[in-house]
């Protein structure tokens, strides 16, 4: 089982998150870490339209180069 928490800390282990700039808005922002994920889908930037695509593809975590605003 693969939960959000890993793939958290998979990120943080190869991009720290203590390293961001004070005014970044990285790390993990909407959700349970708990849940058990099989599908991640990836974007620049979320939006409405990547929210509709995430839902449709039952898509479990999506991880997005921007943090969302």
């Amino acid at each position: 089982m693969i939960t959000v928490k890993d793939i958290y800390n998979y990120i943080n282990e190869i991009a720290p998150f203590n390293t961001q700039l004070p005014y970044d808005n990285s790390g993990f922002l909407i959700g349970d870490l708990n849940k058990e994920i099989s599908k991640i889908g990836f974007c620049l930037d979320v939006t409405n339209e990547i929210v509709k695509k995430a839902v449709e593809s039952k898509i479990d975590l999506i991880v997005s180069h921007h943090p969302v605003i």
